[in-house]
């Protein structure tokens, strides 16, 4: 099954603790009941990644897609 998922980005040159700062206002609101609630009322999972598991993330599913497109010798037209 292939679900949905969301990133949230800055600018690369953001310092550090403002980034860390980032991440864990939004890794709090991931925790609050209404956002709780709201995922498992949509059957959607909550997995908060910080910036660079969240690259390797897109680093394993780009791969998989490719692998899934050629499988299913779907072509650009």
């Amino acid at each position: 099954m292939i679900g949905t998922w969301r990133g949230l980005g800055v600018p690369k040159n953001t310092p550090d603790d403002v980034a860390k700062k980032i991440y864990e206002i939004f890794d709090a609101a991931s925790k609050s009941s209404a956002f709780v609630k709201f995922m498992q009322d949509t059957n959607n999972i909550i997995d908060i990644l910080d910036g660079p598991a969240y690259g390797k993330r897109l680093a394993v599913d780009n791969e998989m897609f490719k692998a899934l497109i050629n499988e299913l010798g779907l072509k650009q037209q």
